[in-house]
C-alpha cells in the first residue's frame, strides 16, 4: 500500500472512530434512558441478589470465568451483578468509567456487541481492561426493558481469544432477557 493510500486509509479510521465516540456519548446520556435506569432501583444489594444466579450460570454455559450485568450510566458502568471478579480492584469496584466498557457499544448500537480479540478491535483495543486485565473477548446483549430503554448489557468476558456462534448469541439473549424479566418483576411491573 503507497504511503499516501496508508495516511487516507489511517485517517478514514481515525475520523470513524469520532463519528463512533460522538455517538456513543449520546445515546449514553440520554435522560429517558438515565431516567429508567433510576426507576428500576438497580443499585441495591437486592438486585445482585436477584441476579447473581443468571451471570453464573452465563459464565458457566460459555465456559469463560465473567458474567455481568452492566448497567451503562452517563459516565461509568455499574455491575449490578458480578460473576467471576473475586480478585484484584475488580472484586472491589463497583464498575468503570464508562470510556472503559465494551458494554457501551451494546447500549449505543442496541445490537449485540461481540469482540473476538481486544487486541485487534479499535474500538476497545486501547482499554485499561485490555491492556492491564487482560480481557481478550467479550459478548453483550443490549438489556432492553419493556419501555424500550435499553439500560444496559447481560455479557460474558474472558482471557483469551474466542468466536461467538449466532446460537451463542441466542443463549446469551434468553439470559439476558430473563435478568431483564427478573429487574422489572421486582421493581413491580407487570411483565
Amino acid at each position: 500500500m503507497k504511503e499516501s493510500q496508508r495516511n487516507l486509509h489511517n485517517k478514514k479510521e481515525e475520523i470513524t472512530m469520532n463519528i463512533t465516540q460522538s455517538q456513543v456519548k449520546d445515546v449514553i446520556k440520554d435522560p429517558e434512558r438515565l431516567q429508567e435506569i433510576v426507576a428500576l432501583d438497580l443499585f441495591s444489594e437486592e438486585v445482585k441478589n436477584v441476579l447473581d444466579d443468571v451471570t453464573q450460570k452465563a459464565a458457566e454455559r460459555f465456559n469463560l470465568p465473567i458474567g455481568l450485568v452492566s448497567l451503562v450510566l452517563d459516565e461509568a458502568q455499574f455491575w449490578a451483578s458480578k460473576f467471576g471478579i473475586d480478585e484484584g480492584w475488580m472484586s472491589e469496584s463497583l464498575g468503570t468509567d464508562v470510556e472503559w466498557s465494551f458494554c457501551q457499544y451494546a447500549v449505543k448500537e442496541n445490537k449485540p456487541f461481540v469482540v473476538e480479540n481486544a487486541l485487534e478491535n479499535d474500538l476497545v483495543k486501547d482499554s485499561p481492561l485490555v491492556e492491564n486485565e487482560g480481557i481478550r473477548c467479550y459478548a453483550g446483549i443490549p438489556m432492553i426493558t419493556s419501555k424500550g430503554q435499553t439500560i444496559g448489557s447481560f455479557c460474558v468476558v474472558g482471557p483469551e481469544e474466542r468466536s461467538f456462534s449466532e446460537e451463542d448469541l441466542n443463549d446469551l439473549r434468553e439470559l439476558a432477557n430473563e435478568a431483564v424479566l427478573r429487574i422489572e418483576r421486582r421493581a413491580g411491573r407487570d411483565v
